[in-house]
């Protein structure tokens, strides 16, 4: 499963193949699918967070639609049709002699001769979240009784926060491939076996335990779309004939339950966490108490510090340690709070949750004497201020063993995941959603870069198996000689065989090299830092989500711009949301190459036309000649590293352009690499100080640009956005996703030989007629399959 760059379902190209051809073939199931796909739709409400059966609010008004519309009400005769002046019940609330509140019914006979609430349009968005789209729907009801259908159509659909399914469905005669062809395993599932998907679902979505092959059929169907979202929004109005129309919004689920603030006990005073004196290793809140320390705005925290030094504790007590050496260990998920139902699985294999703790660096180093201060002459600043600055940085240098000797603690970000999941979202188990985040390092991957460090080790360390010679955790302090932040730690883990082994923050095999993101580690102090100012700032923006930017922003300056998680909606089930790479675009199985899918248009391919409407917009700046294009993803990329690309679109033909400009980026890639190294050197030399830190970002920043000396490598990581957008129209249809790669052939060579149209943004709209229609938007990107 790639969320980014993946190759359109094998069981889509067919059908919509099948699709194009079907005006030249004309059997008898083309002309089922051209003239008998009417779409039905069902809407159905739910008293909690999940499609669960018996969570469904009871009838009359619990599910509108589907095949209700063919019983009923809805038929003009037999029994309760609208022809035949049918009875029905009222409830009210009243009040008996004693003065209690009853319940009322009256019996009521219906003389409207007017049918039941139906449903007259819908239409759903689907989005890439890692380019600001969100997953929304809307549908409209109509209810020409008012008198007798208002008041329970209020109490079910007027209600923010109720949580919707939403479904679309075509007749089995609008898939001309066969209702067995069905989406792929291996497009749902990616590099996960069945047996492992299966797992990760149960964990998150306990009602689906029951419901698990239903759930994978519907979603693996062509003819059927699902969506599951919370109302969020509604309006009614009368018409001129006394029905009402009203409109009610949803948002996917995915995109609303991040929304939960990090206040854990928000009623309780707030405290910092650096007024906390934590002695000991414990883990609840009750424990706290004890210790009379406040667990307000700090709760969070309070319980993460508890639970990393019992963990540590634990160890030193299983392998026999007094002292406090070096450690690196595994992780294991928090236990579950109180009254929490959901317990961790035991057999769950984690190679991305461990803590480390220690100094940074072994107190015995030696470090060279700063060098004296010598009065520059060309500079423009007097004595005085030189040597001000002098001072400014031989105390910065003096103060490095200091730090060295420091005791510090880490949690890998899977790890502070996985926290999460345990003491924030399980909050929401009660209201209308519950679910958890997914960062692990089956599904979520990072673009690997030789020479890629962190220009922050002391709050996010990237920690390899190995010391690299180029990058990494290694920062030279001469040709034979380098900084290391917690040089013996691996090596020390190695030799315990009872425990699992760190793997090391990235790996390099024959097929693919990639750093898993979920295994960076994050320094408890600046989560607290962190908590801090979100908690002290604003109250109100003191959330999951929040958080989690910050914690993400943080790790993209460490390297340079080179990750970039987001929270994103999972493309093929939009209840799980994924904290991932958005700069990873290749494809999880290195051994099989995306082909983008040649979209049926025009008279002269050879699948006939599929489409019902297309448009093709070029958004160049008004100062074309100096900047070709730019990005449109709203990121800081300089037309430096997009720039190149254009030689090859737009020289494709001229192979003295494509030889300059391949010379001209390698010269450049080698500056910047030399750059790099001379950054990483500084910072070896004085490694806390704001200067070389602000050096070696710079660096990083112009290295991942430039990442290799060929241009076609480097862009197959880098690949810019196109300010080239693709809007085409469907007949309906499920299984495309945000990421698929798509070309057109109708559009100019250029268009197609170097570049593929991404998906990032899928409409399904329902028409009051029942005609389903599927709109795609698309963007233009370098053809890196």
């Amino acid at each position: 499963m790639n969320i980014f760059y993946s190759q359109v379902d094998g069981a889509v190209q067919t059908e919509l193949n099948a699709r194009g051809n079907s005006g030249k073939n004309r059997t008898s199931r083309d002309i089922d699918f051209m003239v008998g796909k009417l779409a039905n739709v069902q809407i159905s409400a739910y008293n909690s967070g999940s499609a669960d059966p018996q969570n469904l609010i009871a009838e009359p008004y619990g599910t509108l639609g589907g095949t209700k519309l063919t019983t009923g009400r809805y038929m003009p005769s037999g029994e309760g049709g609208f022809l035949t002046e049918p009875t029905y019940i009222v409830t009210s609330i009243d009040t008996n002699k004693a003065g209690q509140a009853v319940l009322k019914q009256d019996k009521k006979t219906d003389t409207s001769r007017r049918i039941g609430p139906y449903i007259t349009q819908v239409s759903i968005d689907i989005g890439d979240h890692s380019m600001g789209l969100l997953n929304k729907a809307t549908f409209n009801i109509t209810i020409s009784n008012p008198t007798r259908d208002l008041d329970g159509i209020e109490n079910t659909w007027f209600y923010p926060g109720r949580y919707v399914k939403l479904e679309i469905v075509h007749p089995e005669t609008a898939i001309i491939s066969g209702i067995d062809n069905r989406l792929s395993t291996e497009s749902l599932f990616g590099s996960l076996s069945q047996e492992d998907y299966d797992g990760k679902l149960k964990k998150m979505y306990p009602s689906l335990v029951n419901e698990l092959d239903k759930f994978k059929n519907e979603i693996r169907q062509l003819n059927l779309f699902s969506f599951q979202g919370l109302i969020t929004s509604f309006d009614f109005s009368y018409t001129e004939d006394g029905t009402v129309e009203a409109t009610i919004s949803l948002t996917g689920t995915s995109n609303t339950y991040t929304d939960v603030s990090m206040l854990m006990n928000p009623e309780t005073k707030t405290v910092t966490p650096k007024d906390v004196n934590y002695t000991f290793a414990t883990s609840s809140t009750a424990e706290l108490s004890e210790q009379k320390i406040d667990t307000g705005s700090i709760e969070f925290y309070g319980q993460l510090y508890h639970q990393f030094e019992k963990v540590r504790n634990q160890y030193k007590l299983d392998e026999n340690i007094t002292n406090d050496p070096p450690v690196l260990i595994p992780f294991p998920p928090p236990p579950p709070p109180p009254n929490d139902k959901r317990t961790p699985d035991p057999k769950e294999k984690r190679d991305d949750s461990f803590i480390l703790y220690g100094q940074m660096y072994p107190n015995t180093i030696t470090w060279p004497n700063y060098p004296a201060f010598v009065l520059d002459a060309s500079s423009s600043l007097n004595q005085a201020s030189q040597q001000q600055e002098y001072d400014k940085k031989k105390t910065a240098y003096d103060k490095r063993n200091q730090s060295f000797t420091t005791t510090q603690r880490y949690v890998t970000l899977g790890g502070l995941i996985q926290f999460v999941n345990t003491y924030i979202t399980k909050k929401l188990k009660d209201s209308a959603v519950t679910s958890t985040i997914v960062c692990d390092d089956l599904l979520c991957f990072s673009n690997y870069y030789q020479s890629l460090t962190s220009c922050v080790p002391d709050q996010i360390l990237l920690l390899p198996v190995n010391t690299p010679k180029y990058g990494f955790n290694v920062y030279p302090t001469s040709d034979t000689d380098a900084l290391i932040f917690y040089p013996t730690v691996v090596q020390k883990m190695a030799s315990k065989t009872n425990i699992p082994q760190w793997p090391g923050v990235y790996s390099t095999t024959a097929n693919q090299e990639k750093i898993y993101p979920s295994r960076i580690f994050l320094n408890l102090e600046y989560i607290q830092q962190v908590l801090n100012a979100l908690s002290e700032t604003n109250t109100k923006q003191f959330t999951l989500k929040t958080f989690l930017a910050n914690i993400s922003a943080r790790i993209s300056y460490a390297t340079g711009g080179a990750i970039d998680l987001k929270l994103v909606t999972d493309n093929t089930n939009t209840n799980i949301l994924n904290f991932m790479d958005t700069k990873y675009l290749k494809s999880i199985d290195p051994t099989k190459k995306v082909e983008p899918y040649s979209v049926p248009m025009l008279a002269n391919h050879e699948n006939g036309t599929i489409v019902r409407a297309f448009t093709f917009q070029a958004k160049l700046p008004a100062n074309v000649k100096n900047l070709s294009y730019v990005l449109n993803s709203g990121t800081n990329v300089s037309e430096s590293e997009i720039a190149p690309y254009l030689n090859f679109m737009y020289n494709s033909k001229d192979v003295g352009a494509i030889n300059a400009a391949k010379l001209k980026y390698k010269e450049k890639h080698q500056t910047v690499l030399k750059n790099l190294t001379e950054a990483k050197t500084s910072y070896g030399l004085i490694p806390f100080s704001q200067e070389n830190t602000t050096k070696l970002y710079k660096a990083l920043v112009e290295y991942v640009k430039f990442p290799y000396d060929d241009i076609m490598q480097s862009q197959q990581m880098t690949a810019p956005v196109f300010p080239f957008d693709v809007d085409f129209e469907i007949d309906g249809i499920n299984g495309l996703r945000y990421g698929d790669v798509l070309t057109f052939d109708g559009l100019p060579e250029k268009y197609k030989n170097n570049t593929v149209f991404s998906i990032i943004g899928i409409t399904h709209d329902v028409s009051t007629d029942g005609v389903w229609t599927t709109k795609i938007k698309c963007i233009m990107r370098p053809n890196i399959g």
